[in-house]
């Protein structure tokens, strides 16, 4: 939904030089679409809106399209995380996310991610890996595996059993369409146990008030009271990094999440890098457990901060 997860392959702009006669000649423009470092573009010689797009894929590599494969690469990729049984697997840290089909259902203006799909997953992968690869344990929609009803979040949030203590909230337009991430962040501010709620900002706009969640009706009490109490309560938190900003536009300042996610789960202090132990008995590094998350045709970059 955000211009930076939908930018255009234009990263380039080179300028030919003048002609040798006497008089100098006007100097054409032209755009390459080969990708390279974003110090070579300027918003001055780009069309309008085009300069955020150049400097969110010089930082950030976002498939042009993900299809259903890519998707379901993510998704086994995060259940391997997973230790033992999902049913008995009780984290500290719950990240919520919307996956933000780029398609024209959702205002896109073409349809470029298969159902399903889209970049709202490989921010939630991103930011799950460089936890795990510290030895902090994550749980997300992505971690339910096929076959199991997506609301087991919801227990491993607020439950008997529960651990949670974090709930990392990707911040996007998606997000406030969701009705699952409502639901989620209410479960949150709901808890009997403090779980402290750290909203990213990958992506803007935010909505205005009367424009986030905007499929609930007035009848309809229940989510007119989870809306109510999302809206006063988690809407009153300061974003990581604050709009306009974004982590597209600021990857660096990712370290603050993990840092604070550390904080709020007791460590103190972010721990180093430590090999990744999958579920499954897998034990890689973080560097080979990271490569899985570039996808998409050609776009093999691992969108990691």
């Amino acid at each position: 939904e955000g211009a930076a997860a939908a930018a255009p392959d234009v990263v380039v702009i080179s300028r030919q030089p003048p002609s040798s006669a006497s008089a100098p000649a006007p100097v054409p423009t032209t755009i390459s679409t080969a990708r390279t470092p974003r110090e070579s573009t300027t918003k001055k010689n780009v069309p309008d809106g085009m300069a955020a797009s150049i400097q969110s894929l010089a930082q950030t590599i976002m498939p042009s399209r993900i299809t259903l494969k890519d998707g379901e690469e993510v998704r086994n990729s995060m259940q391997r995380l997973v230790k033992g049984h999902v049913d008995s697997y009780f984290p500290e840290v719950l990240i919520s996310y919307a996956t933000g089909c780029r398609d024209q259902c959702h205002g896109h203006w073409r349809d470029d991610d298969a159902e399903g799909c889209g970049p709202g997953m490989l921010y939630c992968q991103a930011i799950c890996n460089e936890l795990e690869a510290r030895g902090i344990n994550t749980f997300s929609g992505l971690h339910v595996p096929a076959g199991t009803d997506w609301q087991v979040f919801l227990l491993k949030l607020n439950s008997r059993f529960s651990e949670a203590k974090v709930l990392i909230v990707i911040v996007t337009p998606a997000m406030y369409r969701s009705i699952p991430c409502l639901t989620e962040i209410f479960t949150a501010l709901t808890n009997k146990r403090r779980v402290t709620l750290l909203p990213v900002l990958f992506e803007n706009p935010i909505p205005r008030v009367d424009e986030q969640w905007p499929s609930i009706k007035r009848h309809e009490t229940e989510k007119l009271m989870m809306l109510t109490k999302v809206q006063q309560n988690f809407g009153a938190l300061n974003c990581i990094p604050s709009p306009p900003g974004s982590i597209l536009d600021q990857p660096s300042i990712i370290d603050r999440v993990l840092e604070d996610t550390a904080k709020a789960i007791g460590m103190g202090h972010l721990p180093p890098v430590v090999p990744v132990a999958h579920g499954k008995g897998h034990d890689e590094t973080r560097e080979a457990e990271l490569a899985q998350t570039g996808i998409g045709g050609d776009a093999k970059v691992t969108p990691v901060f």
